[in-house]
């Protein structure tokens, strides 16, 4: 099994009893050795031929920022093609982002699980995806009004209702598709 990689701020923004600090104090030393954490402050690093491109957030944030708002936020891409994966992150991280320009990708997984803040149109705009993937559980599916009105006829793949969704770059192509049991 393969480390995972976490940005500087994940620990001492995981509050007690958060999913995040379960992982860190009970799931990881019951693993042993098996499972490393290591740091992914670098900027960009290639594997196989994929790259990594970290977009937020920087290695100095302000206080004021929340949990989600320092949320890691990459760019992969593979052979002329890319996905932004934006995390949790809400309207501050977004802002941020706006203003630092260089947003665009060929899919992207909305930011905080697709739910709508006063930059969300900004953000989906700057990013100008061909296909958007929404991370969500019935509740925040059923209770997300307006994200859709925001997309528009971009293509849109729901966890909550399609499962699974399996992205794949290829040169000159993006396939984008719910998987099948």
């Amino acid at each position: 099994m393969g480390p995972i990689l976490v940005n500087e701020h994940f620990s001492s923004r995981s509050p007690p009893r958060s999913p995040a600090r379960h992982l860190l104090d009970v799931v990881l030393p019951a693993l042993g050795r098996a499972v490393t954490v290591e740091d992914a402050s670098a900027s960009s690093w290639t594997i196989g031929g994929v790259t990594f491109e970290r977009l937020w957030p920087p290695q100095t944030v302000d206080d004021r920022l929340s949990a989600n708002d320092v949320s890691t936020v990459l760019r992969l891409s593979y052979k002329g093609q890319s996905i932004l994966m934006t995390g949790d992150i809400e309207e501050q991280a977004q802002q941020e982002l706006l203003e630092h320009g260089r947003l665009s990708a060929d899919v992207l997984v909305l930011p905080h699980h697709g739910s709508v803040v006063p930059t969300t149109a900004k953000f989906i705009a700057a990013v100008g995806a061909e296909a958007v993937v929404q991370s969500s559980n019935r509740w925040s599916a059923d209770n997300l009004g307006g994200v859709q009105e925001l997309i528009g006829a971009v293509p849109t793949y729901n966890t909550c209702d399609m499962g699974a969704i399996e992205v794949t770059l290829e040169a000159g192509n993006v396939r984008v598709r719910a998987v099948e049991d």
